[in-house]
């Protein structure tokens, strides 16, 4: 009986593990699909994450998501928050294969979720967010990204990806837009 046990064990968490895995194939090819006009990423490859829950985003050049977030995910609502953690992660591993710095992949990270969930993220990118919100706006004229084409959504990820190696190659740039964006917001 123990044995059996054992075998079933092994059995459940060799299914779990593929789950995962296949879970996280699927959303990376739907996203280098999304962000081939700007890089190809490669096929998948777990180790890319760190699959262990610590108390930080990118670790050790990888980007921190635990198994037990995707275990959730699996069979959550792609509106739910968890779903849209998962996404957030896997473009800030985006960015760090376009060598983007830490901030600028979190910007990307945050604006391609907030185009893709209606809302904003984070508040330490919310004008960076708004910025490219009203940049999809003027490209798309009453469309709405998330009903967006799959050559419209690569071309504007393509922008956003532009300006945001604009912005790391000239931080003056960067404070000059936002500050502008911010003056006409208040």
């Amino acid at each position: 009986m123990y044995f059996t046990y054992n075998v079933y064990l092994i059995q459940t968490i060799i299914i779990m593990k593929n789950l995962i895995y296949n879970f996280k194939h699927n959303i990376w090819k739907e996203l280098k699909d999304n962000f081939i006009l700007c890089i190809d990423i490669g096929e998948f490859n777990d180790d890319f994450f760190y699959n262990e829950d610590i108390p930080r985003v990118f670790y050790d050049n990888k980007i921190v998501l635990p198994d037990k977030i995707v275990k959730k995910a699996i069979n959550s609502d792609k509106s739910s928050e968890i779903y849209r953690f998962i996404i957030n992660c896997f473009v800030l591993c985006i960015g760090l294969k376009l060598s983007l710095i830490q901030k600028n992949c979190e910007i990307l990270a945050d604006t391609y979720c907030a185009l893709s969930f209606g809302s904003l993220d984070r508040n330490n990118t919310q004008f960076e967010q708004l910025y490219f919100i009203k940049l999809v706006e003027n490209a798309l004229s009453d469309k709405d990204f998330i009903f967006c084409t799959k050559e419209n959504k690569r071309m504007i990820i393509q922008k956003i990806y532009f300006k945001i190696i604009e912005w790391q190659k000239n931080k003056k740039l960067y404070d000059s837009e936002i500050s502008f964006l911010k003056k006409n917001i208040y």
